[in-house]
């Protein structure tokens, strides 16, 4: 039972992020380049989902909110590493690549994760994100 909810939940997270990026102006050619672990049918199957609730929505049902499990899932569709803990390791190479000039979204592309995370954590480690400053 409990695998079957997992099984669930990550299939709405899926669900809920093709249709995000659909939403977004991606193409489903898009969508699957650039994540190979999604099949056309996954794509096929949210935009049936996304009919569905348009559809439920239309009859009077509440729309869903996102839970923080699908926003990780969606976000982590195009950062890999979005919400993940820092290592030391990752915390020294980020401070040595800034300092040697990288940009914040050469470093969001490096490491994985939204722009927004790079400079919350050089805020983390005292280090200012905005350059001459």
């Amino acid at each position: 039972m409990v695998t079957d909810t997992i099984r669930q939940d990550a299939k709405d997270d899926t669900t809920r992020a093709i249709l995000y990026f659909l939403g977004m102006g991606q193409s489903p050619q898009r969508i699957l380049r650039e994540n190979p672990d999604l099949t056309p049918e996954d794509v096929r199957a949210a935009a049936m989902e996304g009919l569905r609730a348009l559809e439920e929505e239309r009859a009077g049902a509440s729309p869903r909110v996102e839970t923080r499990a699908e926003r990780i899932a969606r976000v982590r569709l195009k950062h890999a590493n979005a919400f993940a803990p820092w290592s030391q390791a990752e915390d020294m190479e980020l401070q040595a690549e800034f300092a040697s000039g990288s940009s914040i979204a050469a470093l969001a592309r490096a490491f994985g994760r939204p722009s927004g995370a790079i400079r919350r954590r050089l805020k983390k480690l005292g280090i200012d994100p905005r350059r001459n400053k």
